[in-house]
């Protein structure tokens, strides 16, 4: 029991050391888009990393100009992870993993179904809908 307790909180550590280092890539801006750096042009996704530093930040407002499906994609990718984890530290127990299998399966289908319209906004930007495309940081 000693050694579920140990791994899982050596996990957690883990867990919580790449969560600081996103944080610390986010808000200080060190991150940029290899598609944009390729062509000159945001990708469908651009501006997503950006507004979740606004959204650490405090800044909903602008997060939502920027890209309003940060947040959406932030929880279903969180909401997904959480799901790897806890299956992963149950493995072997008698947890049902039926209950997390199906919130898995939730978080997957809001992951694709955010991808989908970060692609549709992405195209009505280029010809200016909310506000144009995204300003490319290379």
């Amino acid at each position: 029991m000693v050694h579920v307790v140990d791994r899982a909180k050596g996990r957690l550590s883990a867990l919580a050391s790449a969560v600081m280092l996103l944080g610390v890539t986010l808000l200080t801006g060190t991150l940029g888009c290899p598609f944009a750096r390729w062509t000159g042009w945001p990708c469908p996704g651009c501006g997503t990393t950006r507004a979740i530093g606004l959204l650490l930040a405090g800044d909903v407002r602008a997060a939502w100009r920027l890209q309003p499906v940060a947040p959406w994609m932030v929880l279903h990718t969180l909401m997904y992870a959480l799901c790897m984890f806890v299956k992963n530290e149950a493995r072997g127990s008698r947890l049902s993993h039926n209950a997390i299998d199906r919130v898995q399966r939730l978080a997957a289908w809001g992951l694709a179904l955010g991808a989908v319209i970060e692609a549709v906004l992405w195209v009505a930007r280029f010809f200016g809908a909310w506000g144009g495309p995204v300003p490319v940081y290379r």
